[in-house]
């Protein structure tokens, strides 16, 4: 591999299609920057270690030469506390948008997911809970159409009375449609040990674009709040009543979350973990 000279070595995610016939020449050449007097610090963002398979393996092989952890999740600090006497960071995502005024208009026609395709699961777990005795709305998917079309799911779907349609994520569209939208559907699992350890950028995202959120109540989100409760056996018309709330606070919502989520919040608190090291 190339040879560096660095003060820090930064392994950001690891991913399933990564090279398996790649993972001994990268662990020597960890080892080899540690030995010259680098810090190898691991941002951690899924939960892959106790997972099966090359992604897990790789996290579990790579512990030996990692000096620190960075994640942006309580719930994964607390858990690479009990496996490791590395040091461990939380570092929140910046906020990604400019904040937007909050919808005047109580409505619930329009509804807005946007995520990675691999979380769709949650989606269609969800729908059909909030699809048979609710009024019916449209809900604008936004996300990797390429990647979604590797999954086989269809543009358009009809599930109880709601109607999906997907549309193609770029950082502009996003903010066009979630412009014309009334809510934001953000389902997820506190089971899954990867995704209940997720950050609240997705909560902070919905809440910067002014749009009231239904949630999972993963750690993340639960810990910031100003979202309604997504869990079997509730109501939409419960649903409606919690978005009409958070809609009239919306403006406090965005004063809540701006300090903590601020870019240079987050500069700063990088710089603390690199000094500290």
């Amino acid at each position: 591999m190339t040879e560096v000279n660095a003060d820090f070595i930064f392994v950001a995610k690891i991913v399933k299609h990564a090279d398996p016939s790649r993972v001994p020449d990268f662990l020597a050449w960890l080892a080899s920057r540690r030995a010259s007097g680098a810090r190898v610090i691991v941002d951690y963002t899924d939960n892959k270690l106790p997972a099966p398979g090359a992604v897990g393996d790789m996290y579990r092989r790579m512990m030996p030469h990692v000096d620190a952890f960075t994640t942006g999740s309580t719930y994964l600090s607390e858990y690479l506390e009990k496996e490791t006497s590395k040091p461990v960071f939380i570092v929140d995502e910046p906020c990604e948008f400019d904040y937007s005024r909050p919808t005047a208009t109580p409505g619930f026609e329009n509804g807005l997911w946007f995520g990675h395709p691999s979380n769709l699961k949650y989606v269609f777990d969800w729908l059909p809970h909030l699809g048979p005795k609710g009024p019916g709305f449209v809900l604008r998917l936004v996300t990797d159409l390429r990647a979604l079309s590797r999954q086989k799911i269809p543009a358009n779907f009809q599930i109880g009375k709601i109607h999906g349609v997907f549309e193609p994520y770029s950082r502009e569209n996003l903010i066009e449609i979630a412009s014309k939208s009334d809510f934001v559907l953000l389902p997820s699992s506190t089971k899954d040990s990867d995704k209940a350890g997720a950050s609240a950028n997705r909560l902070v995202s919905s809440i910067a674009l002014g749009l009231p959120a239904v949630a999972t109540p993963i750690r993340s989100y639960s810990e910031i709040g100003f979202f309604s409760t997504l869990m079997d056996g509730k109501k939409f018309e419960d649903i409606c009543e919690d978005l009409n709330h958070l809609r009239e606070n919306m403006e406090l919502a965005q004063a809540t979350i701006k300090l903590r989520f601020d870019r240079s919040t987050i500069k700063t608190r990088w710089i603390s973990v690199f000094e500290s090291l």
